[in-house]
């Protein structure tokens, strides 16, 4: 059986992954946005 431990650490994991592509995608989008409207 799962662990709460590694339940809690995989959740986690995820939600960090998830804000990373986040800020990685919005800032090459307002990248390109910026560029195309200059």
């Amino acid at each position: 059986m799962i662990s709460l431990r590694y339940h809690i650490i995989s959740i986690a994991a995820v939600f960090l992954a998830l804000a990373v592509g986040v800020l990685l995608g919005s800032s090459t989008l307002s990248r390109t946005v910026l560029g195309g409207l200059s």
